[in-house]
């Protein structure tokens, strides 16, 4: 198992990567990302209950070099309400092509809808 130590969009935030495999040589691996939230309320990542606003994140682990990137692993927010709250860790994993040892990771958050029911943006 190999660990590395990347930093996320706020120098609050961590990422840990994890990988384990039994063949290095198979088509796919085991990855799992593990996100550390601060201890502060503002490094929490909660939506509004009912909001028609949606967020994905999206991660991919790239190569060294980067001549090499796995495929996307999406997260739906609201199907993990408990998740990315203050002061706790979060683990994800997932099977994702083989790629070696990654180097970096990508992160993307996807924000999307609108929670703006005012009607007036005429």
């Amino acid at each position: 198992t190999r660990l590395t130590t990347v930093p996320l969009k706020t120098p609050t935030e961590t990422s840990s990567i994890s990988t384990t495999t039994s063949h290095d040589k198979s088509l796919t691996k085991t990855w799992q990302i593990i996100f550390h939230t601060a201890n502060i309320p503002s490094s929490s990542f909660q939506l509004p209950q009912n909001s028609s606003i949606g967020a994905t994140l999206k991660f991919s682990f790239i190569s060294i070099g980067g001549e090499d990137e796995t495929e996307q692993y999406e997260i739906e927010m609201k199907d993990f309400p408990q998740h990315f709250k203050s002061g706790q860790h979060d683990s994800f994993r997932t099977k994702l092509r083989n790629i070696g040892t990654p180097q970096k990771i990508r992160l993307i958050l996807e924000i999307t809808g609108n929670d703006d029911d005012d009607n007036d943006d005429i």
